[in-house]
């Protein structure tokens, strides 16, 4: 049986993309093997360490879920190095000075995700150690490494790109899901035979069949244009620093929005990708709450044609309503 460790992963993320690059990364393995025992390990913070058992969608056993906090994962880095460094011999009596790193030495290889989109230093320099300790320490370990298909980069800082680059040239394989971060990665990399495009594995995620789509209409005629308004474009103020440009965000929805209901028998569907009912999100990240502001300004006419969605759904279920749309042609 092979045993794989899955780092940098969430299933329960209010970024509902964050659990399907999760949910899809595992079907994505068990295509090529059926006997896999999983494992999943996250570095975190500030806060404190753990080792639990986390339940997940289709296995009927929790999966063991090991988190590990910044200066948890520095004292494991320094034991693995010893690891590295020290004769074979010495392997066993240094891995019983952590279980967890005890237990992480159990996995044949890593695959790693980086939470979709934190290998790097845009977001602060800690993201950046944090999604640089989990190639270190498997490396030091003599654990194969894989960058599943993710998002690399941008590097902002100098000290972000040092460790980043370090580190991304310790793993055996990386996937980049689009040609930013190609070229990115491209830059990083000394053997660029590691590097290989690959599509986002959210393709891979099934729909929940279980989840009862209760918007549908009786006429089966009837179109759905799925729409994701982001809180971040919509509320946050450095769309310009982000973007390099800066527009009129929902102006731009509204004409989108226009154009899809000039074809007839159409109605748009609002779907949020990152929100939470757990009050543990910023509110110019969260999607739910720019779609019930920007929907609350649409004119009567526009509103009984735009179906909001704002159960507390994961990426399975959204996956059944983003399913039901279908593209329309725009007449230009």
């Amino acid at each position: 049986m092979k045993k794989i460790l899955l780092t940098g992963v969430d299933f329960y993320s209010p970024n509902r993309g964050v659990g399907a690059l999760s949910y899809g990364a595992i079907s994505c393995l068990l295509r090529k093997e059926k006997n896999i025992e999983f494992g999943l390990w996250n570095t975190l913070g500030f806060g404190g360490s753990s080792i639990e058992k986390q339940k997940i969608k289709d296995f009927e056993e929790k999966l063991p879920f090991y988190q590990t906090n910044i200066f948890y994962s520095f004292y494991m880095l320094f034991l693995s190095f010893l690891v590295k460094i020290l004769p074979k011999t010495m392997k066993p009596l240094i891995l019983q000075a952590s279980s967890y790193l005890r237990e992480l030495a159990k996995y044949d290889f890593v695959v790693d995700l980086s939470l979709g989109d934190s290998f790097s230093d845009f977001y602060t320099w800690k993201r950046a150690i944090l999604n640089s300790l989990t190639k270190f320490i498997p490396y030091n370990l003599g654990q194969p490494i894989y960058m599943f298909p993710q998002t690399i980069g941008p590097f902002r800082t100098k000290f972000g790109t040092a460790i980043c680059k370090k580190s991304i040239n310790l793993v055996d394989k990386v996937y980049a899901r689009e040609e930013i971060s190609y070229k990115v990665t491209s830059k990083l990399l000394k053997d660029k035979s590691k590097l290989l495009r690959a599509a986002d594995m959210a393709f891979l995620v099934k729909p929940d069949e279980n989840y009862n789509i209760n918007f549908l209409t009786a006429d089966e005629k009837c179109k759905y244009v799925g729409i994701n308004i982001s809180g971040l474009l919509y509320n946050d103020k450095r769309r310009f620093e982000i973007l390099k440009k800066e527009f009129d965000y929902k102006l731009v929805l509204k004409e989108i929005i226009n154009s899809f209901l000039s074809n007839g028998n159409t109605k748009i569907v609002l779907i949020p990708h990152v929100y939470s009912f757990k009050n543990d999100l910023p509110n110019f990240y969260d999607d739910l709450r720019a779609i019930k502001d920007f929907k609350s300004g649409l004119p009567e006419e526009i509103k009984e044609k735009v179906i909001l969605i704002e159960n507390d759904l994961d990426c399975k279920e959204l996956k059944k309503i983003t399913r039901l749309c279908r593209e329309l042609k725009i007449d230009k």
